[in-house]
């Protein structure tokens, strides 16, 4: 149950980025998105999951 929880958990938080990010990117399309993202992401791993889920 638990584990159950914790996947739904990641999930909304994966979605919440994706809206986050969708919206900063439409807000913000204008300007160098690579640069902004680099900002926005805490630390390199967040940035590349960042760049490779916008690539698909």
């Amino acid at each position: 149950m638990e584990d159950f929880v914790k996947s739904w958990i990641i999930r909304i938080k994966k979605y919440l980025l994706e809206v986050f990010f969708k919206k900063v990117d439409f807000v913000l399309n204008t300007f160098n998105t690579e640069k902004i993202y680099k900002k926005l992401a805490k630390n390199q791993k967040m940035y590349y999951y960042i760049v490779s889920s916008r690539s698909k």
